[in-house]
């Protein structure tokens, strides 16, 4: 069964359900949402002959211009703190530290191996004009503590800032004339 879903003016999917968890809705998130932002979900991808990858994604309608700097500054921490969070709420359910993985989680993201999942960390803003995306990107992984960087293992790239075109092509986003179904 394939999911299709709207994230800030943008339809997501269509993925299999086996691979995607609209994590901010689950019962592991709500029993610790309080003062724990997250992000939207998380999807894992399956690549034959390489480690499953997974998409910690995080939606947005806009984004500050980076020269207005505080409020750009503040945007920038909010997103990498759902990133972060999520990351490791995902962690904490898949070793039954908090929620019950079986019950909460799909089939794919139970049972894919941790030891050699990729993580990527992705923002994608609705609109947002190619040009601006690099220094969204610059600023968020200067912003990923190094610390993170290294438990995780992330690697040299574990950032994407995607527009919604890009996140078209990457797949992340339903083609244009296919966006009339819904889940």
């Amino acid at each position: 069964m394939s999911v299709v879903f709207d994230e800030s003016g943008m339809r997501f999917g269509s993925f299999s359900d086996a691979q995607v968890c609209r994590i901010e809705r689950s019962k592991a998130y709500l029993s610790v949402r309080q003062h724990v932002k997250i992000a939207d979900f998380i999807l894992l991808r399956k690549r034959p002959q390489k480690p499953d990858m997974l998409f910690v994604v995080e939606a947005k309608s806009s984004a500050p211009h980076p020269e207005n700097k505080e409020h750009f500054r503040e945007y920038v921490s909010s997103v990498q703190e759902k990133l972060c969070n999520t990351l490791a709420l995902y962690i904490a359910m898949r070793v039954g530290r908090i929620g019950a993985p079986a019950e909460e989680l799909p089939q794919d993201l139970r049972a894919s191996p941790l030891d050699a999942m990729e993580f990527r960390l992705v923002l994608v803003i609705n609109g947002f004009p190619d040009e601006h995306l690099d220094p969204v990107k610059l600023a968020l992984q200067q912003s990923l503590p190094a610390a993170q960087r290294r438990i995780w293992r992330l690697g040299p790239h574990p950032i994407f800032v995607l527009n919604d075109a890009a996140a078209r092509v990457h797949r992340l986003l339903v083609q244009q004339e296919a966006s009339t179904s819904t889940t």
